[in-house]
């Protein structure tokens, strides 16, 4: 009875360990930059070799810059589904003043993964989340997604 326990055991760590190295390895071959605006926000996010670096950065009414953040992250690609492990949140301009920016990043700093849907139709892409409420973000997109292929 052990043995077929110790079996199971084994069988399921295998199982479990190619499945995440098969998104790590498909995030891995991914080399792209986005670039997503909202009113005014912006969002810059490039990928290359598994490892994701997002600048997202607040304007004021005139164009000054009034707050951005440097986001690092690992990622795992399945399909259409990305997903990101956080490495580093940081500020990297502007105090913590009550902007939309600085307050998401400060509302998920506790999160060590995301779960995004990616679909892409040329050089627009569609990142649909549910954090913190349902959303779909457009923006623009050059280099190799791995949801191209599909």
């Amino acid at each position: 009875m052990i043995k077929h326990l110790q079996l199971a055991a084994l069988i399921s760590l295998v199982v479990t360990l190619c499945i995440f190295l098969y998104g790590a390895i498909a995030g891995y071959m991914n080399n792209y930059r986005m670039i997503i605006e909202v009113e005014n926000r912006v969002a810059i996010i490039e990928a290359y070799r598994g490892r994701v670096t997002a600048l997202h950065i607040q304007y004021d009414e005139n164009g000054e810059i009034v707050s951005n953040w440097r986001i690092s992250s690992r990622q795992l690609i399945y399909g259409h589904q990305w997903i990101r492990i956080f490495e580093q949140r940081e500020n990297v301009y502007g105090d913590l003043s009550d902007n939309n920016v600085t307050r998401e990043n400060l509302l998920t700093q506790h999160m060590w993964f995301r779960f995004t849907r990616v679909d892409r139709i040329g050089d627009t892409v569609y990142l649909w989340d549910n954090y913190p409420v349902p959303t779909l973000h457009k923006g623009h997109i050059e280099g190799l997604l791995e949801v191209d292929q599909r």
